[in-house]
């Protein structure tokens, strides 16, 4: 089923004094649950729900990084990222 999330949020590199090491955080609105999963995510008003995420991760390169993304209670969600300059 279709869904998105709408957000705001920061990056902090340098994390433990480690320059490719880096903390992320973003809150917003998600949309999307919908139907039978309406009651999977708290304060749900017609699919829309506040979000929030929290990460860590690794910049490899200039060009690869990867992050673990917190995904409240539900799981974590992994990222491997290249950047095009």
């Amino acid at each position: 089923q279709p869904s998105a999330y709408g957000y705001i949020g920061r990056r902090s590199d340098g994390l433990f004094g480690e320059p490719s090491l880096y903390f992320q955080w973003s809150v917003g609105v998600m949309y999307g649950y919908v139907g039978q999963y309406q009651s999977k995510v708290p304060l749900n008003v017609n699919g829309f729900s506040p979000g929030a995420l929290v990460s860590l991760g690794w910049k490899a390169n200039r060009d690869w990084s990867f992050t673990v993304h917190a995904l409240g209670d539900a799981g974590l969600m992994f990222q491997i990222a290249y950047d095009f300059h």
